[in-house]
């Protein structure tokens, strides 16, 4: 992705809660939620060091506003179990209790992939 593709994607891109998904020549190959879906894409469009997160190789940022994180949760899982995408290395209600059991947000646990 080129600079200017980036720039133009992200003054589109809201600060607020929303899910997301990471498409590679048309198919989903991740799905996420986020409190902050400018921060997120931000998180992805950077060179990951973690080569399970860096071999992803998407070409698209989709994303849908949802005005809240818990709303922004549940679609994520609809996405989910839609396109039961090859990216996403926990499911997403296993990673939420990932995080409840150890007291870390999900923010925490995508970004120590990296």
């Amino acid at each position: 992705m080129t600079s200017k593709e980036k720039n133009e994607i992200l003054s589109q891109v809201p600060e607020s809660a929303g899910a997301y998904q990471l498409i590679r020549l048309g198919v989903v190959i991740y799905v996420g939620s986020t409190a902050n879906l400018r921060e997120r894409f931000l998180y992805w469009t950077r060179k990951p060091k973690n080569p399970i997160v860096r071999a992803l190789d998407w070409d698209r940022f989709r994303f849908v506003r949802t005005g809240t994180v818990l709303a922004a949760e549940h679609l994520e899982e609809s996405w989910y179990r839609i396109h039961r995408p090859t990216g996403n290395l926990m499911s997403p209600p296993r990673r939420q209790e990932h995080c409840r059991e150890h007291g870390m947000s999900q923010h925490n646990v995508d970004a120590s992939r990296d």
